[in-house]
């Protein structure tokens, strides 16, 4: 679990489906930055939890179509720009058998993407176990439905060599898509991504600087006031007036005093810090945090994995501290790795 937190916020992966996750009502699950959605355990299940990033608009669906009596399902719809995905997160178990026949024939339409372990063997989807009942249906609806793309390659997605997690999507959005399997990202399964080449919406600009009182000139305020209601001529509808009134306030607010100024933000007091740096001390500190509430010999290892990859990357890009003169501290912009706005600093020295 430490891996797969540590891997999340690191790749910054947008949507993230999990299967078996065991979860019961009690189990407490959050991952900074991003929405879970989960479907717990019950008599019968394994427990499914999808996460959203924060900034993607989604909802989850409870509505859903259905995909066999046993087959745990876990759906939610994400808005992108121009394009809403429902995301189906699903579950069979090898004994039971999986429907797919309405998730086909509504992909298209819907813009469905859907995948997870349905556990289903057969020649097309390059298994190498013996065919069974859920590998038939997938092989009869994937030849019946034109408009439907598996994303596999064809790559194992499981330690044994089995091909059991599958992705499908709307052809339509096949030249959009990458599939591959994570480089080190495992269970029992490999982990797989997918890649949808879809802009997500943008942000909204944030409103502009306020005003700053405290310098205010208030009698050229109110004469920016005064000189714009003796030439103005009132519209009979009430909205246009406020429009107005508004853009007067404002025209004289900006003539009478200045905006506020963005504050100053010291770079922190270490000697190299970016975006790039931000993210390794976080993974650091999360898996230092994961050590210290269950300290067991693998999350010893991951943190300490952690720990000299930081080091690593840290060794390219910092400086030792120069002849910049002493009791001095100076700062300097320079332009780090990918391009990204660096500040290298050096501390005051001492005797």
């Amino acid at each position: 679990m430490a891996s797969l937190l540590a891997t999340i916020q690191e790749d910054q992966i947008d949507v993230v489906l999990l299967q078996e996750t065991l979860l019961q009502d009690h189990h407490t699950f959050r991952v900074p930055g991003y929405t879970c959605y989960r479907k717990d355990i019950g008599s019968t299940g394994r427990g499914l939890a999808t996460l959203v990033k924060n900034k993607t608009p989604s909802v989850q669906i409870k509505d859903y179509l259905e995909c066999g009596e046993a087959t745990e399902v876990l759906v939610v719809q994400i808005q992108l720009a121009g394009v809403t995905l429902q995301c189906y997160n699903l579950y069979s178990r090898p004994t039971e058998k999986i429907d797919l026949s309405q998730l086909f024939g509504n992909c298209d339409s819907h813009n469905i993407v859907f995948g997870g372990d349905i556990n289903a063997h057969h020649p097309i989807l390059s298994s190498p176990s013996t065919t069974n009942a859920n590998g038939h249906h997938v092989a009869h609806l994937l030849s019946e439905f034109q408009d439907v793309c598996l994303l596999n390659s064809g790559a194992p997605t499981h330690i044994r060599g089995g091909r059991l997690d599958l992705t499908f999507l709307p052809a339509k959005l096949r030249s959009l898509a990458q599939w591959r399997v994570h480089p080190f990202l495992t269970s029992d399964h490999y982990a797989t991504i997918t890649k949808i080449k879809i802009p997500q919406i943008q942000l909204l600009p944030s409103p502009p600087k306020g005003w700053n009182s405290a310098f205010a000139k208030w009698d050229k305020f109110a004469q920016s006031l005064t000189e714009w209601f003796e030439d103005y001529t009132p519209p009979l509808d009430i909205d246009n007036q406020e429009k107005d009134l508004v853009t007067a306030f404002h025209a004289a607010a900006d003539a009478a005093m200045p905006r506020k100024k963005k504050p100053k933000r010291e770079c922190k007091d270490t000697w190299y810090y970016c975006p790039r740096v931000k993210t390794l001390k976080h993974r650091v500190n999360r898996l230092r945090k994961i050590h210290k509430r269950r300290p067991n010999a693998d999350n010893r290892k991951q943190l300490q994995e952690a720990i000299r990859h930081m080091h690593e990357e840290f060794s390219t890009v910092i400086q030792p501290p120069g002849s910049y003169g002493d009791g001095y501290t100076e700062s300097l912009e320079k332009t780090g790795p990918a391009g990204s706005s660096t500040r290298i600093r050096n501390k005051k020295q001492t005797a």
